[in-house]
């Protein structure tokens, strides 16, 4: 979200609802309410600033395109996910919507250390503990340089940047004008 916002362009905020993707990673019960509760407190802060957080179900690649083509937006952004099959998924979004002309990013989510950024001398996982501890001990640490209050919602959410909205910056302005794209 950050990233998006330092755009300065209007930020759509996207939540796709798709668990049949997500294989042996699907949400159980309790996921599923607190994914409910982190998302009906998420609609409300975006409420609470005159804007909408669009809720869709389905593929999301689809989903996606047609919240694009809708709103005129020409970037997305998203955190990564690290379960196999949503990676590759993820992997899959991210070239479709390249190809489309769109500007993707994605960022760590909330992992301290990403999987592919501690490896092995060969280039190769870990494969225990303690070497990734030792590994990772020097690195930086994003949360003692940062000012930002972490997010403990959840729920992945995708922002989308679109320059023809009539939105403002949040950060930018204490009057949002509201979201009517769908």
């Amino acid at each position: 979200m950050e990233a998006a916002i330092g755009t300065g362009a209007p930020i759509i905020p996207v939540f796709i609802w798709a668990p049949e993707k997500a294989g042996d990673w699907a949400p159980g019960a309790a996921s599923k309410w607190f994914l409910h509760k982190a998302l009906a407190s998420l609609t409300e802060e975006w409420r609470v600033r005159s804007g909408k957080l669009i809720l869709r179900k389905g593929d999301t690649l689809a989903e996606l395109r047609d919240v694009i083509e809708k709103t005129g937006a020409a970037r997305v952004f998203w955190n990564r996910r690290y379960e196999s099959p949503l990676r590759e998924l993820d992997a899959d979004i991210k070239r479709a919507l390249r190809e489309d002309g769109i500007d993707v990013q994605s960022f760590n989510s909330a992992l301290l250390n990403e999987p592919h950024t501690v490896s092995t001398s060969t280039g190769k996982p870990y494969k225990v503990y303690t070497n990734i501890e030792k590994a990772a001990s020097g690195r930086w640490r994003p949360w003692k340089n940062s000012n930002r209050r972490g997010s403990t919602c959840g729920a992945r959410v995708y922002a989308i940047a679109s320059e023809s909205t009539s939105l403002t910056n949040p950060r930018r302005s204490s009057q949002v004008k509201p979201l009517h794209l769908i």
